[in-house]
């Protein structure tokens, strides 16, 4: 699996982005702290796929360490890439925003 490719769609950079800022605005380097665990979820997700739960669907989710955020991702497996499909708190209405992205 660890031949897949990660590909963060534009609304799940956003959204890290967003929170970045926002835990940024209540303490100095929290948000620096909150990119550093984002990043090892996803940079570990080729290795790691198989032990997420699907969410809807495709859609796979995989929680943050330490923070109340969701990696939402789909695996394709003929590209042989993982898409970052969105990144959402545990407070949102996930199952929306995940229909909404997933609605073709």
């Amino acid at each position: 699996m660890s031949n897949y490719k990660v590909i963060i769609r534009t609304k799940a950079k956003f959204e890290l982005r967003k929170i970045y800022d926002w835990y940024e605005e209540k303490q100095e380097r929290l948000g620096t702290e909150f990119l550093q665990e984002a990043f090892k979820v996803i940079d570990d997700l080729p290795l790691t796929i198989v032990e997420h739960r699907q969410f809807i669907k495709e859609v796979r989710i995989v929680e943050i360490e330490r923070f109340p955020y969701y990696v939402f991702y789909i695996k394709n497996d003929n590209r042989k890439h993982i898409s970052i499909i969105a990144v959402l708190g545990e407070k949102q209405d996930m199952i929306r925003h995940i229909q909404q992205r997933t609605s073709k």
